[in-house]
């Protein structure tokens, strides 16, 4: 037996390609269907999954899986609670730098001035004295 359920609520994030995120509870065998093409990600939050007869994916872990399928076939001996994240590649270069993420190393360059600028904001410290 497993529970899904589907609430169909749209957030206000604005987003440049479709996405689709499922907070799933889970408890034997699943099948789920996914986008063609669509890039996919499980994150098991909680308990252990095999998918397409997998190795298991265990809790804090993620699978990925190939943009070639649609069909997603868990199996959970226990209870799984996991998130899985579905989305339209956006098919752009990427470079990245510690927290940074751009398409291009000029871009990296200036949103790690932009930050060093205090452009991106800035945090108050929290005195050691100060009553949470």
């Amino acid at each position: 037996m497993w529970k899904l359920m589907l609430t169909g609520h749209k957030g206000p994030a604005q987003t440049f390609t479709p996405i689709q995120m499922w907070d799933l509870r889970l408890e034997s065998q699943t099948e789920l269907t996914v986008p063609e093409g669509y890039t996919t990600l499980l994150v098991v939050l909680k308990g252990m999954a095999h998918v397409n007869g997998s190795d298991a994916i265990t809790e804090a872990e993620v699978g990925l899986f190939d943009r070639s399928g649609t069909t997603l076939r868990i199996d959970c001996a226990q209870t799984v609670t996991a998130l899985l994240l579905c989305g339209e590649p956006i098919d752009e270069p990427i470079v990245e730098q510690g927290p940074f993420v751009m398409n291009t190393r000029q871009e990296i360059v200036q949103a790690i001035m932009d930050y060093q600028s205090g452009k991106m904001g800035a945090l108050s410290p929290v005195s050691s004295n100060s009553s949470a």
